[in-house]
């Protein structure tokens, strides 16, 4: 299975102005995936931003040309910012899961719609990210204070919601976690006052950071229970038949 096989576009959809009032693609908010048997995950923020439009879709490829299903059943895990819902999408493959704690250094790759559409080429751009675990801790800034990996690489807009592969290039995918959010963090090294005769005064600052994306832990989810899962994540996607 390759990575955008399962990995698909959250869309918003309202009226065309230009058109008549007719229905049009309005922006491509973030990525989702399948769990199996037609559910998909997301993550919790990108699903309520979704929620703000009109006709709520979710894209997929088929023949070269994309096609958009609508989201139902939406249910959130606000506390560690996950959500699934329901969508009629056919023939997509089933990943496969891995809920062990990965080590610093891991492999990983990630694939979605960062700044995905393009509305002058009515044109939707998958992005593919590579790279491996830098750091793994517990999460504070979130309710939940959930278990996450940094990533050695940035999470632009609309990559949330992507999973979190290890494997690849020959070897299996398995989905390690959720990409939520990008995180900088800044450190101040540099900052002088500078006053003027006729009383004003000029401070320059100069900031040191980093970027990082910021995925929830696979382990972290194994347990959020769902109604439309029938129960925990775990539980639901260790019932369904991994594609090869």
């Amino acid at each position: 299975m390759e990575i955008f096989e399962c990995v698909h576009a959250i869309g918003g959809i309202g009226a065309d102005e230009r058109a008549g009032g007719s229905p049009a693609l309005k922006n491509v908010i973030g990525t989702a995936f399948h769990l199996g048997g037609q559910r998909f995950m997301s993550a919790a923020h990108v699903l309520r931003e979704l929620e703000t439009y009109p006709i709520r879709r979710v894209g997929y490829a088929d023949a070269g040309r994309m096609h958009f299903v609508t989201v139902d059943e939406i249910e959130y895990a606000d506390h560690v910012d996950v959500g699934v819902f329901h969508a009629d999408v056919p023939g997509r493959p089933t990943p496969r899961w891995s809920f062990s704690e990965e080590p610093l250094l891991q492999d990983i790759v990630a694939g979605g719609f960062p700044y995905a559409l393009d509305l002058e080429r009515v044109s939707i751009t998958p992005r593919a990210f590579k790279g491996y675990i830098v750091a793994g801790y517990k999460y504070f800034q979130m309710a939940g204070h959930p278990n996450v990996y940094e990533t050695s690489f940035q999470s632009p807009r609309g990559l949330s919601g992507a999973p979190l592969w290890k494997g690849g290039f020959g070897a299996p995918l398995h989905v390690v976690g959720l990409i939520v959010a990008n995180r900088s963090t800044e450190m101040l090294v540099f900052s002088e006052r500078e006053r003027t005769r006729q009383g004003t005064e000029t401070v320059v600052e100069r900031f040191e950071a980093m970027q990082h994306a910021l995925a929830i832990q696979s382990v972290e989810i194994a347990d959020l229970t769902f109604r439309g899962l029938g129960g925990p994540v775990r539980s639901y996607v260790e019932r369904q038949t991994p594609s090869p």
